[in-house]
């Protein structure tokens, strides 16, 4: 009886390959362990999507991912600012990493230059969420622990910002950081992944 189950899996494994050839997709094998604790191939074709198995909680990947996620936050903070200072012709200043002081005088270049990047940086943030973090579920947790971080950051170093647009800027920036972010990591869950079982 042993004998042809395994046959019949032979054969459903072999039919399966054959059409999966005929779609032209690649396949990728690893390594699964079946019931019976004997070794089977689990060959995952066309390879759009991604498997993630159970979680465990791994408290030095996410502090690594936290702090990868913060120095390349203010690596692309600086960037946008450099490109939007340059645009706009205005000096780049420290103030406009950790303090609200810009945004006393509205009506000036360094104001504005100083707001759109803080949005351009909040869609570089979107990036980062879908390479380091990869899961939606996960992106409010880090999306708001970074400009967490970020706030603080600024109380020590001028003391909490004052400015109501600073505030506003940010806040909005997190929500757009973390809803877009989200959005990307799920579609890339949610897209099939074609299994081929062998033996």
């Amino acid at each position: 009886p042993a004998y042809g189950w395994r046959r019949q899996v032979d054969e459903d494994a072999a039919e399966e390959q054959k059409e999966a050839r005929g779609r032209g997709e690649g396949n990728n094998i690893i390594k699964d362990r079946d019931r019976q604790g004997e070794g089977s191939v689990v060959a995952l074709s066309g390879m759009s999507g991604t498997f993630y198995g159970r979680e465990h909680f791994d408290a030095q990947l996410i502090i690594s991912q936290m702090c990868v996620m913060q120095a390349l936050h203010y690596l692309a903070l600086g960037a946008s600012f450099f490109l939007m200072d340059s645009l706009m012709g205005v000096p780049i200043s420290l103030d406009q990493f950790f303090t609200s002081n810009v945004f006393e005088n509205m009506s000036t270049r360094l104001a504005w230059a100083t707001v759109f990047s803080v949005f351009l940086c909040s869609l570089c943030d979107v990036g980062f969420l879908y390479v380091v973090v990869e899961r939606a579920k996960k992106c409010l947790d880090f999306g708001t622990t970074l400009y967490g971080f970020h706030i603080l950051i600024c109380f020590f170093y001028d003391g909490l910002p004052t400015h109501w647009v600073w505030w506003f800027c940010n806040i909005l920036a997190t929500i757009l950081t973390v809803l877009t972010g989200e959005y990307v990591c799920a579609r890339r869950e949610m897209r099939d992944i074609t299994i081929v079982r062998g033996v």
